[in-house]
């Protein structure tokens, strides 16, 4: 288990989403106990698609907000993907790796609207509805 790793941080993300503070706050609730996994699954994200074991690295739990970010302890499945994604997780920590080698990336359902930033546009989300995983991504 790795105690307080960031979920998700308030501002832009590189896949242009705005999160602000108030939004990431308020979804705390919806990502206590979600499931993480190798990649986000290649499916349709729009249906509901069950997730093989094989891909399932672990789960998330004490999840709270912290220094505008969501912050929760990360433990690890003793399969195949949990050892995988704890070996490189440790190393990103050791520093033995660079950070940007891997991190997370919610699989979340809410609400936004384009908006205008000024490095251009950006969806700013107004809401963050339910959470379906925090997966492991490079």
């Amino acid at each position: 288990m790795i105690r307080g790793v960031v979920v998700i941080r308030a501002g832009m993300s590189k896949n242009r989403r705005y999160y602000s503070d108030e939004v990431l706050s308020a979804a705390v609730p919806h990502f206590e106990g979600v499931q993480a996994f190798l990649n986000h699954d290649p499916g349709d994200s729009k249906k509901r698609r069950e997730r093989g074991l094989q891909a399932l690295t672990g789960w998330y739990s004490n999840v709270r907000f912290e220094n505008s970010a969501i912050r929760a302890d990360r433990y690890f499945t003793r399969n195949a993907a949990g050892n995988d994604s704890l070996a490189i997780a440790a190393d990103i920590i050791s520093g033995r790796a660079p950070s940007t080698l891997a991190g997370l990336s919610i699989n979340a359902a809410g609400t936004g609207r384009v908006d205008d930033f000024k490095d251009g546009e950006a969806l700013r989300v107004e809401s963050i509805t339910g959470a379906e995983s925090v997966d492991d991504v490079t």
